[in-house]
């Protein structure tokens, strides 16, 4: 069974890769324990952490696409830690 937990608060826990402020932490349990960040510093490059990043601090999100991305970001960062049998085909 997944359990998913998210965290878009003012206090997240500090990124691991960089000890900075992280806008969202996802922490999910697919027989292991799998934690997520999305961090301005090392995230906003590209990617679709980069496009993530930009709705939740610009404010310009619609429900639908807020959802696909973070759904499509989610897949991405877990293929990033080895975690393969998450196939996703982003649409677009």
């Amino acid at each position: 069974m997944l359990q998913l937990t998210l965290a878009c608060l003012k206090k997240t826990a500090p990124c691991t890769r960089c000890g900075g402020h992280t806008e969202l932490t996802a922490d999910l349990n697919v027989g292991k324990d799998v934690h997520l960040e999305l961090c301005p510093r090392c995230d906003a490059g590209g990617g679709l952490g980069g496009e993530l990043l930009a709705m939740l601090t610009t404010g310009l999100i619609t429900p639908d696409r807020l959802t696909e991305v973070s759904l499509a970001w989610m897949y991405e960062a877990m293929a990033a830690q080895g975690w393969h049998q998450f196939p996703h085909e982003p649409s677009g």
